[in-house]
């Protein structure tokens, strides 16, 4: 388990609206669906959420697969699972 303390925001205004963003999540996880589960938990949302990575080399978000890829502090993205 690694800790982690992440800035989160996301397009979908219903999801998290403006007033919460970015949300602070300190949060603890040994993999990707625990880190999604946790940062669910943490900023008290109802639907399943899954965490997006910014990749400087396609510039874009992407689905996080390896928390080995996610630094300890980060920025994050959610969408709706």
């Amino acid at each position: 388990m690694r800790k982690f303390a992440l800035l989160v925001s996301s397009e979908d205004l219903t999801l998290l609206p403006p007033q919460q963003q970015p949300g602070k999540c300190l949060v603890s996880a040994g993999s990707a669906e625990q880190l999604n589960a946790a940062v669910q938990a943490k900023l008290g949302l109802s639907a399943a959420v899954r965490g997006l990575v910014f990749d400087e080399g396609f510039e874009e978000w992407l689905d996080l697969f390896d928390l080995g890829e996610l630094p300890a502090k980060a920025k994050v993205r959610i969408v709706r699972k």
